[in-house]
């Protein structure tokens, strides 16, 4: 027979265990959510890109250079464009008000 005093002290050991194991899981999924949220913001003077901002390409024409989903560097800004280049190493001007590309 179990007394009162040795099954209370194996019962918070166990409530101990389950706290850190649902804490380690909790921190676990913390930064899995962090690693796959991405913030993309609107391409317009507002948000002020800058040379070594990223840009992704969320919309291609079918004779486009471009490649879906892939990131590029802006390169420059003059006035309202800014200039990425493409797959094929040229440097191409965009507007800031292009729905192609959106700002990482």
């Amino acid at each position: 027979m179990i007394t009162n005093e040795v099954y209370l002290k194996a019962l918070e050991i166990v409530n101990a265990y389950h706290e850190q194991v649902r804490l380690e899981a909790l921190e676990i999924r913390q930064i899995e959510e962090f690693k796959q949220v991405r913030v993309y913001r609107r391409l317009d003077r507002e948000n002020e890109p800058q040379p070594g901002d990223f840009v992704k390409c969320v919309f291609k024409h079918s004779s486009s250079k471009f490649t879906l989903n892939k990131e590029y560097e802006i390169i420059r800004i003059v006035y309202d464009r800014f200039e990425i280049m493409n797959d094929e190493g040229k440097k191409k001007f965009h507007n800031l008000t292009t729905t192609h590309f959106q700002l990482i």
